[in-house]
């Protein structure tokens, strides 16, 4: 990221869905309901980030790369 460039929202969204599924597989949450009470964030919002992992490898590079 370039000095001074902020990510964007949708490029933090991706960091969050990333950083959510690794501490799914490692076991550090058992659901996503655990997620949702530790976050305090709704159905909706967890669903809404942890589908932008359906995007192809190239597409989250790209993403996470956005800034403003």
């Amino acid at each position: 990221m370039e000095k001074g460039k902020r990510p964007t929202k949708r490029a933090i969204r991706m960091a969050n869905a990333l950083r959510l599924e690794q501490m799914l597989h490692a076991g550090q949450f058992r659901s996503l309901a655990d997620i949702r009470m530790t976050y305090g964030i709704t159905r909706m919002v967890l669903a809404k980030t942890l589908d932008m992992l359906d995007h192809s490898p190239q597409e989250i590079a790209a993403i996470l790369r956005e800034t403003y």
